[in-house]
């Protein structure tokens, strides 16, 4: 044994002198690492000794919470759990026998190495833990703030979002509050939590450095140290913010007592004065509803003190002043898979099925690049795989597959992703609530046009307190009121990120993202209990055993249904949305039988010819929706449906009104546009007494309107309209210039929103307040216009040379004059001064025109446009000036020219202009037509030839703003569908009219092309859909 031992003593002389003369940094790295070896008793007596200094530590800390001298926090019951782990996992390394371990009855070097560097690491965690631990010992007074448990951040823009807010937070003197908003499960709380952390580290290594004299007073970063880091989340009482539980949540953070404080006012000023004192940090999570710092009576934040507001919605925080704004945004696709395969499994990169990599990434995307969600379906993947199979490739195959067809596991991943979900869902109002989940009614991911669903809520009632919608609409007015209402509901949605833009002005649309689709889905499955199979393309109605008796609202729009079978049984029934269906036969008879409480009856866009003698029953109906039905000539009598509201049938060839209309007393909306009613029977309109909306835009045979003089006794005239009081859309299609300009004058109840159309073509889709006008003078004289009057398009004239304009037009906006042959100005200089708001000027295929104004004689009056912003002219061969004189327009952006060759541009225009063909928006197109009939003054049918309508204009824009309808086509899937403004397609096509057709418009004539270049299937359902476009 001696023998042994001085082996050894002579190895490890030699090993020190070989240490000894190596370079002095790798002397002190093997002599760091030998001291393992040499010292490794010592650090397991320490280890050991230290192990009880922090059972006692928690003892001592579980005493004083009991004795409530420190207030708990959630932290520490984190600290404890980790201490112990840590105790019960070194009592079961059994360090004491790895540090004696031999071989062969000689000293085991390498374990005993092993044991020693292992002790070492334990006891410098150790020491960590300790520290930490000692921190829950401080009374609350000398507590500066608390961490909190944190997770890894993900992302970029994420990690972006940290440096910035904590760059506010440390260097940015100016900025006092700071708003961190985006949707939910983005780890907005996470972001912040990482600012609370670092703000109690930097203030911690400080305090060291200032105690070993390491930092010079002066340090620039002392100054941004925080008295107290205060993190509290806003409580709520019945969807409001409770103040007063708010203000005593930050007073035990300071600390200051306000559960003695009764008096409202003294409560309020003991927190200001406390806080007034102090440098704070102060963190209000979860902010919902809108409040001001004055009333929980917190100081503006100056001297170095912060506020940071965490909300999922930036105007909830209207009422503070922010300084600093940052949104926290999603992850880029990229980053969303990268982290669902470092949660899930990295085999998931050397995936070599194409198809089943596809199908993750289709599962990543429904996650909406949401950090939280991508883990938790990445975690449910991983699971549920068996890793035991070899084939990579086929083991996540079948785990996709078994997640998708597995109702519980998705069940619980969708608990989980809903819950933070869910709490936003509860913090809306029940109106808003009852909103919300009525947009799960469409299928996943489908564009939702604003404007109806608007409506919807509108038709049945959402909109109001009162159930009937009849008993709302003589409380408050006017739907355009209701509408506002509405799109304050859509904001508020918006806002929540329930509802995301899709695209914005006349068209606008919006969409739910798919987890929340899923999450509204999944509320209706109970109370209210809906019944959806929107866009799912089934074939076959579902059975009347398939119906939830219970079903309150059932949406099976956007299918391939060839009929609708059964008599489904659902009393409760409310809503039933069928629209875009082939549906190409009459419904069976009984269908409507059992649902004796429907209100909302949507049919639109299907090939019903008739409605089942059942429907004659539902005698709660509100709306009744039939647009464009190509099929469906006639309607049964609606003399029991007297609670409806609105009744649209507009692109549906109904030839007459159904019987029973005279009973519709609490009608709202009447849209009859582009049908094929001619006939309009006498007395009808006045017994509408509710009537807000009447919507007839004409078809060459369809009712076109006028005086009484102009009509038969039994027809309908426009003194009739003066009996609608509560009239407030108006858009029908007059006899001729002469029948407009007597209403005009006689101001038969002109209602604030309207489209008019005199003479000629009427088939485009016009914003609100246009006239369309063909004939623009009677008896030599021009034709009064609606002061109202926004848009006045002047197409096909043939009688004019020069525009009169003699009355204010204080709201034109837009001026388009297309093929008015003897046009040879556009008008006077005396006539801008009418004009004040003009903004858009529009002329094309004006054969004769010279000047766009008129001169003087002597040139010498300045031309002054205020608000001119665009000028297109086009095709007008003799155009020479616009005008000789000065001319003054500052708002100008641009001029559209198009072969106006003889058009002399001073230099100082010429920056503005483009020589090119104006877009679709502006072009002209030509198109070979038979002249139309003149429309006789009696009946208003054609009877001799007439020369007002040969060309149709194609820059007319659609809208949706509740003035004339639009169509969508009857896919209801959100796919790329054929685009009018798609100028290579349109340019291909010739259209030629035969001579014994009236001309349907360019839109349809490039919509019935485009038809014959689809797939059968799709002719017939895009059918009629090109002509209102």
């Amino acid at each position: 044994m001696s023998e042994t031992v001085a082996l050894v003593t002579s190895i490890v002389s030699c090993l020190t002198v070989v240490v000894t003369l190596l370079s002095p940094c790798v002397r002190e790295h093997l002599s760091e690492q030998y001291s393992y070896l040499r010292k490794r008793k010592d650090n397991l007596k320490a280890l050991e000794m230290k192990l009880k200094n922090l059972k006692s530590l928690i003892a001592t800390i579980d005493e004083q919470f009991k004795g409530k001298k420190l207030r708990k926090c959630d932290d520490y019951s984190t600290w404890k759990k980790a201490a112990e782990d840590f105790s019960k996992e070194v009592a079961e390394s059994n360090f004491k026998v790895a540090t004696d371990r031999t071989c062969c009855g000689l000293p085991n070097c390498c374990s005993q190495y092993e044991a020693g560097n292992n002790v070492a690491k334990k006891v410098k965690q150790l020491d960590e833990i300790m520290d930490q631990g000692k921190f829950f010992t401080k009374t609350e007074s000398s507590v500066v703030g608390y961490m909190r448990t944190t997770t890894e951040l993900v992302g970029e823009k994420t990690k972006s979002a940290v440096e910035k807010i904590w760059k506010s937070v440390i260097e940015k003197e100016e900025v006092g509050t700071i708003c961190v908003y985006g949707m939910a499960c983005l780890g907005k709380t996470a972001v912040v939590t990482e600012i609370n952390n670092r703000a109690l580290k930097v203030k911690n290594k400080l305090e060291l450095e200032d105690r070993s004299n390491t930092v010079a007073s002066d340090d620039k970063d002392s100054r941004e140290l925080f008295d107290k880091v205060i993190w509290v989340s806003v409580a709520y009482e019945s969807s409001q913010p409770s103040i007063e539980k708010l203000q005593k949540d930050i007073a035990k953070r300071i600390p200051v007592d306000l559960n003695v404080v009764t008096d409202k006012e003294e409560r309020a000023n003991i927190l200001l004065r406390a806080l007034s004192v102090k440098r704070f940090l102060l963190i209000l999570d979860d902010m919902w509803k809108d409040f001001s710092l004055e009333e929980v009576c917190i100081p503006r934040p100056t001297n170095g003190s912060k506020v940071i507001i965490i909300s999922r919605s930036l105007p909830v925080c209207s009422s503070i002043k922010i300084d600093e704004k940052i949104k926290i945004e999603p992850l880029s696709d990229e980053e969303a898979w990268k982290l669902f395969v470092n949660e899930a499994d990295k085999t998931l990169d050397e995936l070599k099925n194409q198809e089943t990599k596809v199908d993750i990434k289709d599962l990543v995307k429904e996650c909406e690049r949401l950090p939280l969600v991508i883990i938790m379906v990445a975690r449910a993947l991983k699971d549920i795989r068996n890793e035991d199979t070899k084939d990579v490739d086929t083991s996540w195959s079948d785990a996709l597959k078994m997640l998708r067809e597995n109702p519980a596991i998705m069940e619980s991943v969708n608990k989980k992703s809903f819950a933070r979900l869910i709490s936003s869902y509860e913090m809306l109002n029940e109106k808003t609530r009852s909103c919300f989940l009525y947009c799960a009614l469409f299928p996943m991911g489908h564009h939702i046009q604003v404007k109806k669903l608007m409506e919807y809520w509108l038709w049945e009632g959402l909109l109001d307190d009162v159930p009937q919608i009849e008993d709302s609409m003589k409380r408050v007015g006017q739907v355009e009121d209701k509408m506002k209402q509405a799109s304050k509901i859509v904001d508020e949605l918006k806002d929540a990120y329930f509802l995301e833009v899709v695209s914005q002005g006349e068209q606008a649309q919006v969409k739910m993202p798919n987890l929340v689709w899923h999450m509204a889905v999944h509320l209706t499955n109970e109370r209210p209990h809906f019944f959806i199979k929107a866009g799912t393309e089934l074939t076959k109605f579902p059975l009347e055993g398939d119906w939830p008796e219970d079903v309150e609202r059932a949406s099976l729009m956007g299918n391939q249904f060839i009929g609708l079978r059964g008599e489904p049984n659902c009393p409760k029934l409310i809503t039933l949305l069928l629209q875009h269906n082939p549906i190409p036969w009459k419904p069976y008879e009984h269908f409507f039988h059992s649902m004796p409480n429907l209100q909302i009856l949507d049919l639109s866009f299907t090939e019903i010819s008739s409605l089942p003698k059942s429907f004659t029953n539902l005698g709660k109906l509100r709306g009744l929706l039939l647009r464009n039905c190509p099929k469906l000539k006639c309607l049964p009598s609606l003399e029991k449906c007297r609670k409806l509201i609105v009744l649209d049938l507009s692109y549906s060839p109904i030839e007459q009104l159904p019987n029973g209309m005279e009973q519709l007393t609490n009608l709202v909306r009447l849209n009859l546009s582009h049908t094929r009613v001619e006939e309009l029977p006498s007395g009808l309109v006045p017994k509408l007494t509710q009537l807000q909306e009447l919507l007839m835009m004409a078809n060459n045979s369809s009712y076109l309107w006028g005086p009484k003089h102009m009509k038969e006794s039994e027809e309908a005239c426009i003194e009739e309209l003066a009996a609608l009081q509560n009239l407030a859309i108006l858009q029908i299609h007059f006899l001729n210039a002469e029948a407009f300009d007597e209403f005009v004058n006689e101001k038969h109840n002109c209602p604030p929103n309207f489209i008019f159309c005199v003479g000629g073509f009427c088939g485009g889709n016009l914003p609100k307040n246009s006239v369309l006008i063909s004939d623009f003078l009677v008896k030599a004289q021009p034709v009064s216009l609606p002061k109202q009057t926004s848009q006045l398009h002047v197409w096909n004239n043939s009688d004019l040379n020069l525009l009169h304009i003699a009355c204010h037009l204080q709201n034109l906006q837009l001026i388009d004059m297309f093929n008015c042959e003897d046009l040879e100005y556009l008008f006077e200089v005396k006539t801008l001064q009418f004009l004040p708001n003009l903004k858009r000027i529009l002329v094309s295929q004006c054969k004769k025109m010279e000047a766009v104004i008129k001169s003087d004689g002597s040139n010498s009056t300045k031309v002054m446009f205020q608000r001119l912003e665009e000028l297109v002219l086009s095709e007008l061969p003799m155009l020479k000036d616009i005008y000789r004189g000065e001319m003054k327009w500052d708002s100008l952006k641009n001029i559209v020219l198009w072969k106006c060759d003889a058009l002399k541009m001073t230099p100082s225009l010429e920056s503005k202009v483009k020589r090119e063909r104006p877009t679709s928006e502006f072009c002209h197109q030509p198109v070979k037509a038979s002249p139309p009939a003149e429309l006789s003054r009696k009946r208003g049918k054609p009877s001799s030839p007439s020369r007002s309508c040969n060309q149709e204009p194609t820059h007319i824009r659609s809208h949706s703003d509740g003035s004339s309808p639009t169509t969508a086509p009857s896919k209801i899937e959100n796919k790329r569908t054929l685009q009018r403004g798609n100028r290579k397609l349109l340019d291909s096509l010739a259209i030629d009219f035969p001579s014994d057709q009236n001309p349907q418009g360019l839109g349809s004539a490039i919509g019935q092309k485009i038809i014959t270049l689809l797939p059968p299937y799709l002719q017939q359902k895009w059918s009629g859909v090109w002509n209102y476009s």
